[in-house]
This record gives C-alpha cells, sequence and structure tokens, in this order.
C-alpha cells in the first residue's frame, strides 16, 4: 500500500507495487495517473475519485477508452464520484 503522495517529477522510479496492493487516487481529476498505474501494474487494484461531477465524466470516458475491458470488468479499476472533508470540530456535512 503506498501512503504518500506521488511526486510529480519522476514518481515511477521509486514506486514498486505487489500485485495485492490497493491504490487510492484521490483527487484523480481526468483518471490519467489511475490509467498509467493500472497500464504498468495490471494487478492491483485502484480505486480513483473524483469531485467534479464534469471532471468524473471525462475520468470515465478515459478509463472505458484507455484500459482494457477485463480491468473494469474485474473490478481492478473503480472510479467514484465522490467528496470528503471535515468542519474544524470533527464534523462532515453530506449533501
Amino acid at each position: 500500500v503506498v501512503i504518500r503522495e506521488i511526486p510529480q517529477d519522476g514518481y515511477w522510479s521509486n514506486i514498486t507495487l505487489a500485485e495485492d496492493d490497493l491504490v487510492i487516487d484521490a483527487g484523480s481529476n481526468v483518471g490519467a495517473v489511475s490509467i498509467l498505474t493500472a497500464a504498468k501494474y495490471p494487478r492491483v487494484r485502484i480505486v480513483a475519485v473524483e469531485a467534479v461531477p464534469f471532471t468524473w465524466v471525462y475520468q470515465q470516458v478515459n478509463i472505458h477508452a484507455l484500459l482494457p475491458a477485463e480491468h473494469v470488468a474485474s473490478g481492478r479499476i473503480i472510479s467514484g464520484l465522490a467528496a470528503l472533508g471535515a468542519d474544524a470540530d470533527g464534523t462532515l456535512q453530506m449533501q
């Protein structure tokens, strides 16, 4: 499990993933990092989460267009539309 932010410069050079790893791409935008990760490590599980509905639609299009159908059908990559955040007192408002 990768528990850190991937730096923008050369993020592939220092990361090795095992087959059973779970990658959570929070703020995944149009899915570029998720798609690249799935292509390089086809056996890892990926959850791509995007908060902006318009951008998430493009993420869906990209995932379905650029990855083999078995990635999506097998649940190896899951894309979700969600945003979370807490107030200073630790409460969370869901709308």
